[in-house]
């Protein structure tokens, strides 16, 4: 049997193999392009995207309004309290007189009564001028009271933990649980029983917190 070639039978025998491969490459190259094309297209949105999110926004404008002239008066014209706990207290020196004998309960000194020498935890003030014995400072009157040894003791209670004892009072004018004033008068010069020697004068213990101190850390006089 005789086969006939055709002619396009013939071109593929040849030089067409050649041309289907130069087809087939144009192909493909038409697909990468397109491929790196549409990622250009998709970086450059992502570009545009990240530089729109990165614009800097405009700061908020405040609320915040310069006060007028009258507001500024009504907050200048605002009264701050006053805490009274913090006022320092003042104490009244409580005889016109002079110290005759100091406190001191480290050092003995001399007692003309006993003659001996012994511990003074008080302060001596002798008159000078007026006899009237006087509240150094606001309180509360805690015992009027009668000691073998210190005569008649008026004892009152002031402020910051305080007392103080007025000792060797005549013709007493408050009670207990009197509410007393500095300057108020709560007697007279009288005598102390244990320093009669020294004729009469009054004899002054505070205490601080319930422990004896020196008079001089709370009064003032030369």
């Amino acid at each position: 049997m005789k086969f006939y070639k055709t002619k396009t039978a013939t071109f593929l025998a040849g030089k067409g193999f050649y041309v289907v491969l130069a087809v087939c490459m144009a192909a493909m190259g038409i697909a990468v392009y397109s491929a790196l094309d549409a990622i250009e297209i998709t970086e450059g949105k992502e570009k545009e995207n990240s530089s729109i999110i990165s614009q800097p926004t405009e700061p908020p404008v405040s609320s915040y309004e310069e006060p007028t002239d009258d507001q500024s008066e009504i907050i200048n014209t605002e009264e701050t309290p006053v805490d009274n706990q913090t006022k320092t207290e003042y104490f009244t020196f409580p005889l016109d007189g002079e110290v005759v004998k100091e406190y001191d309960e480290s050092r003995l000194q001399y007692s003309s009564t006993y003659n001996d020498l012994r511990l003074h935890t008080g302060m001596d003030i002798k008159p000078v001028g007026s006899t009237d014995v006087l509240c150094a400072s606001a309180g509360t009157v805690k015992a009027v009271e009668e000691n073998t040894t210190l005569g008649t003791v008026i004892t009152v209670e002031h402020s910051d933990g305080i007392i103080i004892k007025y000792c060797g009072v005549k013709n007493v004018t408050v009670k207990a649980n009197d509410s007393v004033l500095a300057g108020d008068i709560l007697g007279e010069v009288g005598t102390v029983n244990n320093e009669c020697s020294d004729g009469e004068h009054i004899h002054i213990e505070v205490y601080k917190d319930s422990k004896p101190i020196d008079p001089k850390g709370i009064f003032a006089y030369n």
